[in-house]
C-alpha cells in the first residue's frame, strides 16, 4: 500500500502531462494563453481562471483510499452494444444511435484515483474525492473528453480513472454541453460541422426545422454585432416557433446562445381548440451536458446503496414556451431527413501511398470523414516489432483534419526511420465508432 501511495504521489508531484500529447501540442497551447493573457489588464491577470491547464491543489490522501464499487461501469463491450451507423439504417435507428451514446457518456460510473479540485469559469469548484463514485464525464469549458479516450486510463472491472494522466491537461479529461451533444451526433453525422455551439447553424449545415427562418450570414450565436438565437426566436413570432419545435424528433439539436441539448424524444404536442399550439402544455424532453453534480436533484443510487451523482442532466422536459423564453432553436440533419446517405469510417494521408516520407511529415495531412478522438501510430522493424509508439488525442474541437507534425513527433520518427526496413501503420479512432486504418506502409527518412 506505501508503495502505491509514494507512486500516485510522485505523479501528482511532476504533474504527468497526459499521455500521447506531443511536446510541440503542449508548446501551442501554452503559447495561446500567453498571448491571451498579454491583452489582459495586471488586475485581470490576477483573476485568470485556466482549468485545463492547472487545478487546484491537486494532491494524494494519506490515509488509506476506500473504493467506491460501481455497478454500471464504461467498457467497449457497452460502447460497441450501440450499433455503428450505416447507409441502410432508418432513420429512427440513426436518431437512437445518436442519443444512446450521449445519455452512455453522461450516465456511466466511474471511481476516482485521486483527490481533484478544479474551478470551471461557468461554476463553482467541483471537487472528486479518491475512491469516490460518480456518475458521466465531468464538465470542463471547452473540453473533448470522450467515451473512447476515457476508456485509454479506465479501468472497466473496477471502474477506476486513472486521473494522473490528466491532471495537466483537462481538456481531454472533461467535456461540455457541445462537446458531449457533438461526440453523441458523430456517431451518424458527417455532413455538419460539430463542435462549439456556435458552430451548430445553418451555415455549418445544420438544418433548421420548421417554418422560422434566419440569415445565417447575420446571425451569429453569442457574437457582438450580430443577431442571436434569442432575437431569431423573438423576430419570428410565438406560433411559428413553437410550430417549429412541434417538428422535433429524436436525437434533433436545439440551440441557444451557449448552450446546446439533444431531444431524447419527438416533441410532445398540445393544441388549443382554435388549432393554435399551447406553448405551456406543449414540451420536449432533452439530455444535457452541463455543471449539474453539485445540487442533490442530481443524486443517484447504485444496487448496493452508494449514493453518487451524475454530472449532466439525462432527461428534463422544457415547455414550448420555455424554449422561445430562452431563445432555443431547432435543427436537424440531412443523416437524419435521408438527404445525405450516411457514409462508411474513412481517414487517409493526404498525397501519400505505398511509402511514407518522414522529412515530409510536417508537410502531411490526416483526413478523415468523421470528427477524429485519436489517432495510434505504430512503428516496426524488418522483424515485425514494435519499435515506437504514440498515441495521439485531438484536442482542437472536433476536428477532421491533423497534420502530421502535430500527431507526431517527427523528429524522433526522423531517428527511427534512419533504420532500413521499417513500417508504419496509422490507425484513427473516428466519432462514428470506428477504428481506421489511414496508412500502412514503409517508412523512410528522406526521398531518394
Amino acid at each position: 500500500m506505501m508503495k502505491r501511495i509514494l507512486a500516485l504521489f510522485l505523479c501528482l508531484l511532476f504533474l504527468i502531462p497526459a499521455v500521447g500529447c506531443t511536446d510541440e501540442t503542449a508548446k501551442t497551447e501554452t503559447l495561446e494563453v500567453t498571448a491571451t493573457e498579454e491583452k489582459k489588464t495586471e488586475e485581470e491577470k490576477k483573476t485568470i481562471v485556466d482549468p485545463w491547464k492547472k487545478p487546484d491543489e491537486p494532491e494524494v490522501p494519506t490515509e488509506e483510499i476506500v473504493y467506491a464499487k460501481p455497478d454500471q461501469p464504461l467498457s467497449w463491450d457497452r460502447i460497441n452494444a450501440i450499433p455503428i451507423a450505416n447507409s441502410s439504417m432508418s432513420s429512427e435507428q440513426l436518431r437512437q444511435i445518436c442519443v444512446d451514446f450521449m445519455q452512455l457518456s453522461i450516465t456511466f460510473q466511474w471511481v476516482a484515483s485521486h483527490n481533484l479540485k478544479y474551478t470551471d469559469p461557468h461554476g463553482a469548484p467541483p471537487v472528486y474525492k479518491a475512491g469516490g463514485l460518480y456518475g458521466g464525464i465531468p464538465y470542463v469549458s471547452q473540453a473533448s473528453g470522450n467515451p473512447y479516450r476515457w476508456l485509454l486510463y479506465y479501468d472497466s472491472e473496477t471502474g477506476i480513472m486513472d486521473m494522473s494522466s490528466f491532471l495537466n491537461n483537462l481538456r481531454l479529461f472533461g467535456t461540455a454541453c457541445s462537446g458531449t451533444a457533438s461526440w453523441g451526433w458523430s456517431r451518424a453525422i458527417n455532413s455538419s460541422g460539430l463542435g462549439f455551439t456556435g458552430d451548430l447553424n445553418a451555415k455549418n449545415g445544420c438544418i433548421p426545422l420548421g417554418p422560422y427562418v434566419y440569415d445565417h450570414n447575420t446571425v451569429r450565436w453569442g457574437e457582438d454585432g450580430f443577431k442571436d438565437c434569442q432575437d431569431v426566436a423573438l423576430d419570428n413570432g410565438e406560433q411559428v416557433m413553437y410550430e417549429s419545435y412541434a417538428k422535433v424528433l429524436t436525437a434533433d439539436c436545439l440551440v441557444s446562445n451557449g448552450h446546446v441539448t439533444m431531444a431524447n424524444s419527438p416533441a410532445v404536442v398540445v393544441r388549443n381548440a382554435d388549432g393554435t399550439i399551447n406553448g405551456e402544455e406543449s414540451y420536449i424532453m432533452q439530455c444535457e451536458q452541463g455543471l449539474f453534480n453539485l445540487t442533490d436533484a442530481y443524486k443517484r443510487t447504485t444496487a448496493d446503496g452508494t449514493e453518487y451523482r451524475i454530472q449532466a442532466n439525462p432527461n428534463f422536459k422544457t415547455t414550448f414556451a420555455q424554449l422561445r423564453q430562452k431563445g432555443y432553436l431547432p435543427h436537424t440533419f440531412a443523416e437524419f431527413l435521408g438527404t445525405d446517405p450516411v457514409e462508411a469510417g474513412n481517414a487517409y494521408l493526404e498525397g501519400v501511398e505505398g511509402t511514407l516520407v518522414a522529412q515530409n511529415l510536417t508537410n502531411i495531412n490526416l483526413i478523415a470523414n468523421y470528427n477524429i478522438s485519436d489517432i495510434f501510430t505504430t512503428i516496426r522493424d524488418a522483424e515485425g516489432n514494435a519499435v515506437y509508439e504514440q498515441t495521439f488525442h485531438a484536442v482542437g474541437h472536433y476536428g477532421r483534419k491533423q497534420k502530421g507534425s502535430k500527431f507526431l513527433a517527427v523528429g524522433e520518427v526522423m531517428k527511427v526511420a534512419a533504420e532500413p526496413g521499417r513500417t508504419i501503420e496509422i490507425r484513427v479512432q473516428l466519432g462514428n465508432g470506428e477504428l481506421v486504418t489511414a496508412f500502412q506502409g514503409n517508412l523512410i527518412q528522406k526521398a531518394n
